[in-house]
């Protein structure tokens, strides 16, 4: 990761371990190399939403094809919290 800026690459060590991709001591799981070798193919879709199913479960209990954004919004508000602007960054990537 030396690559990245320091707030880049502090975002993505957060992000990580949010998501259960590595460890306390940046050591990764299992699933990143999985998602890794999966990236490209057919494979990594389903990878990447067993990820994501697992890190937003109450997020994905409203039905994202019916809730408006507004439903949306309060839900994620209610269930994860967090500054405004940060919100507003989660948000936008469902």
């Amino acid at each position: 990761m030396t690559n990245f800026s320091g707030t880049v690459r502090g975002q993505l060590i957060s992000t990580l371990k949010y998501l259960q991709l590595i460890d306390d001591k940046c050591c990764p799981d299992a699933r990143l190399g999985s998602l890794a070798k999966a990236y490209g193919t057919e494979k990594w879709q389903p990878l990447l939403s067993e990820v994501i199913n697992a890190a937003y479960p109450e997020a994905l209990v409203v039905d994202l094809q019916q809730a408006s954004p507004a439903q949306f919004y309060k839900n994620f508000e209610r269930d994860y919290g967090g500054a405004t602007e940060v919100r507003r960054k989660c948000i936008r990537f469902f």
